[in-house]
């Protein structure tokens, strides 16, 4: 299946967000979601983790953190903004619970409150089963 076919059955699951293709079935999705503070946090999605920019409280929309990141795949760009990013999900945060039932344990921060927090788990989650899904044809 070709890169585009990819990219596209896999954005049209994610209307809201925007997809990054990064390359050899690399893709990154950016979505915003409400902070503490009432504003929105545009957030980096991608298989092994969820990222959020934040700098003295500041965030960047997805249409930003999109640009950024669209903007790395040049050569020599600069890369200052990464020292701002903060990741709240890995994939070491996943455990499993007594019935196997994956549960996610987001790491502390002060950008989103709890329920934000497990909207973007399962957007990360159903980022995740999307992309298996659309590579396997489906």
């Amino acid at each position: 299946m070709s890169s585009t076919t990819v990219f596209n059955r896999l954005q049209s699951l994610f209307p809201q967000g925007l997809l990054l293709d990064t390359g050899g079935n690399c893709f990154n999705l950016f979505m915003e979601f409400p902070s503490k503070d009432g504003s929105l946090a545009g957030v980096l999605i991608w298989e092994e983790a969820v990222i959020v920019y934040s700098n003295d409280s500041k965030y960047l929309s997805k249409e930003d953190y999109h640009r950024l990141n669209e903007s790395l795949m040049a050569e020599d760009e600069d890369e200052t903004f990464k020292k701002h990013e903060q990741v709240i999900l890995t994939s070491n945060d996943i455990s499993w619970d007594d019935d196997d039932n994956e549960v996610i344990e987001p790491l502390p921060n002060d950008v989103f409150d709890r329920k934000t927090m497990l909207a973007i788990g399962e957007s990360w989650r159903k980022f995740n089963t999307g992309l298996s899904k659309v590579l396997r044809g489906h």
